[in-house]
């Protein structure tokens, strides 16, 4: 009795620990999505491209155009999500905060189903919470929970068919694996590469459950099969061409390293515990170790030219049901299982230090360049967590100011007052300047009731893969039909290692510098106007 005492006591509190730390976190991604949610211009390059199909949709407009003709625009997904929105917004004075507020709260529905996942397996509320908690901690999540954009939704309904699969109440039944396909079907109809849930749910139902298998390959083919051909026809073909030919984009391994490497330097701690993890559901739900395959197998495609963090959602799930149940105690003769769960937790407790971040903004240095900042609370938790000498045990790990410079690099800001002023500023002048603007990150375009004339990045891209010529864009820029160019660099400066040279080649960076002045700077833009010739 007395052996045992001591190790529970720490194991215990180790858990308490764990469990409010990652609580703080939870609470720190409800107030950055606020800030998210309540901000009236594009936070991130993919969200404008998003809310314009959804207006387009609602004034009946075709959201896979031609590409012979401006505007140039892609969609490389089926309209479920536009669809979606197109309901919630107002066409004619389109906001992003209904769609933002959508994602959230899906968000916050996947996280649900994952604490309902983990209780099923442990039986146990508090490892249940905490694998929600920890969803919401990722610097993943933290990036795109709050976005415009399709990915949460897609999630969403891969992660409600695992639940349904693995929920003890919910009967396998034919008419219900009809429900799990549709579900997943739904996943892959929102975002394509979102079939961990189907693949996984199949090769168990053909090991299994064989008669179930039939009904879930039928429907899943069948109804995705009908789904497309209506979808093409809908497009009058142009559908095949930005669902398939847009998506087969250069791949490079040295991409998915990067993103993995950030991965590891941010999780890695939590090794012990998804190990620990597998252990406990291999023989009783091994759907769950099948979908952790699948979406480590799906998650190297963010090797993809303009992949991003997106294409690790599913693997972050995988991550979080693994570890919240690896958290839990092991179940071995004497106090073995105690001392295994205790370095486990303690594991935990580093890994929680080395995912530290809090809400934050960019605000100006007097001298220039930008700091990051937040409230004083937010920061002295920040300086405090930074310092605690857990990360001295472990070799990968990082401690104090660069720890807290990789959390700033890591996870992104809000934006604060300095931005939103500057953001204002601009807004407010741009009726002095009546006709078609180029906007590198297109905002200023829809919510303003501009077209977005083209996506820079795609048809970049596009460009090198030989799908499109960049000739309509190059003589608009000589012709100077764009009464504004809003960019965020500067044109006298090479930026062709960066993400606006990704967006710009240097012959159509060279031609706005012959063609356009600057007149403004505000906040993280160069404002240009055709330079006039007497």
């Amino acid at each position: 009795m007395n052996t045992t005492r001591i190790p529970l006591f720490l194991l215990r509190s180790l858990q308490i620990f764990l469990f409010v730390g990652f609580g703080l976190y939870a609470f720190a991604f409800v107030i950055h999505s606020f800030e998210v949610i309540t901000y009236p211009w594009s936070v991130d390059y993919v969200e404008a491209p998003e809310l314009n199909r959804a207006v387009r949709i609602a004034q009946g407009k075709e959201i896979y155009p031609s590409w012979e003709v401006s505007p140039f625009l892609e969609s490389n997904y089926t309209p479920f999500f536009s669809l979606l929105n197109s309901l919630l917004i107002d066409a004619m004075q389109p906001t992003y905060w209904q769609g933002r507020l959508l994602n959230v709260i899906l968000t916050v529905g996947t996280a649900g189903l994952i604490a309902r996942i983990v209780f099923v397996q442990t039986a146990v509320v508090w490892q249940g919470l905490l694998g929600a908690m920890i969803y919401c901690s990722s610097h993943v999540i933290w990036m795109w929970g709050s976005l415009l954009r399709v990915d949460t939704l897609a999630v969403f309904f891969n992660v409600l068919a695992l639940w349904l699969f693995l929920e003890p109440s919910w009967k396998k039944t034919k008419s219900n694996m009809t429900i799990i396909a549709i579900l997943c079907l739904s996943a892959a109809f929102t975002r394509q590469t979102m079939i961990a849930s189907f693949v996984s749910i199949l090769f168990i139902t053909i090991w299994k459950h064989r008669d179930l298998s039939l009904r879930l390959i039928f429907t899943y083919l069948v109804c995705g099969i009908v789904g497309l051909l209506c979808l093409s026809f809908w497009s009058g073909g142009h559908a095949y061409m930005h669902l398939v030919e847009a998506n087969i984009n250069e791949f490079l391994w040295s991409n998915t390293l990067f993103f993995f490497t950030t991965m590891w330097d941010l999780y890695h701690a939590f090794i012990p515990a998804i190990v620990l993890g597998i252990w406990s559901v291999w023989r009783e739900r091994p759907v769950l170790i099948l979908y952790t395959t699948c979406a480590l197998i799906v998650s190297m495609t963010v090797g993809k030219i303009g992949a991003s963090l997106n294409y690790l959602m599913e693997l972050w799930v995988a991550i979080s049901i693994l570890v919240a149940i690896g958290m839990g105690s092991v179940k071995l003769s004497g106090n073995r299982g105690l001392w295994i769960s205790i370095g486990v937790c303690f594991a935990g407790l580093i890994g929680w230090q080395q995912c530290l971040h809090i809400p934050w903004y960019r605000a100006p240095k007097p001298n220039g360049g930008f700091t990051a900042k937040s409230s004083d609370g937010w920061e002295t938790f920040m300086s405090w967590t930074s310092k605690l000498p857990f990360s001295f045990l472990d070799p990968f790990a990082l401690h104090g100011d660069k720890l807290l410079s990789r959390s700033v690099r890591v996870f992104t800001s809000y934006r604060g007052d300095w931005e939103r002023d500057a953001m204002h500023n601009i807004e407010r002048n741009l009726p002095s300047f009546p006709g078609p603007i180029l906007s590198e990150d297109m905002n200023f375009t829809v919510t303003s009731g501009r077209d977005i004339w083209i996506q820079p990045f795609e048809f970049s891209q596009f460009s090198n893969q030989g799908l499109w010529s960049d000739t309509p864009l190059i003589d608009a820029i000589e012709k100077q039909n764009f009464a504004l160019l809003i960019l965020l660099f500067d044109l006298n400066v090479n930026v062709s290692l960066t993400p606006s040279g990704d967006r710009f080649t240097p012959k159509i960076r060279n031609t706005m510098k012959e063609k356009y002045e600057l007149i403004s700077r505000e906040g993280m833009y160069w404002i240009y106007t055709p330079i006039t010739v007497p």
